[in-house]
C-alpha cells in the first residue's frame, strides 16, 4: 500500500491544546456562575423538587458539574462539525492494484498448488 507524505500540520492546530484548556476553563467559569441560577429555576419549576434533599453545598456541586459536562459535550460536537475532513492518503487506483495484486498472486499459489497435486499423485501412481 502505498502511503503519501502528510502534510505538515497548519500551525493553528499547535494550539488545539492550549484552546481546549482555555475552553474547559470558559465553561468552569460558566458553570460555577449560573448553577445557582439552575438550582433556584429547578426548586420553582419541578414540584417533586424542593432543594432540600442534600445540603445547599453538595447541589451546587452537582449542578455546577452537570452543567460543565453538558456544556463540554455541546462545544465538543461543535467542533467535531467545524473541523474539516482529512483527505484519504489511500486512493482508489492503489486499491485497485494492491486488488489486482494479490489476484495474481492468489493464482499463481493455485497454480502452484495443482502442479504440486500433479507431481503427488504421479508418484502415487509409480508406488502403486
Amino acid at each position: 500500500m502505498s502511503i503519501k507524505q502528510e502534510k505538515k500540520k497548519r500551525t493553528i492546530e499547535a494550539f488545539f491544546p492550549l484552546i481546549g484548556a482555555i475552553l474547559a476553563i470558559v465553561l468552569g467559569v460558566f458553570a460555577w456562575a449560573f448553577a445557582p441560577a439552575l438550582l433556584d429555576w429547578s426548586v420553582d419549576t419541578f414540584d417533586g423538587f424542593s432543594g432540600n434533599e442534600l445540603n445547599e453545598e453538595t447541589l451546587l456541586w452537582g449542578f455546577r458539574i452537570f452543567i460543565f459536562l453538558v456544556g463540554g459535550a455541546f462545544a465538543s460536537t461543535l467542533v467535531a462539525f467545524a473541523v474539516p475532513k482529512r483527505k484519504s492518503t489511500v486512493t482508489t487506483n492503489d486499491m485497485k492494484k494492491e486488488k489486482a495484486e494479490r489476484d495474481m498472486e492468489k493464482r499463481r499459489r493455485d497454480k502452484t498448488r495443482k502442479k504440486v497435486r500433479k507431481q503427488n499423485a504421479k508418484q502415487t501412481k509409480r508406488i502403486e
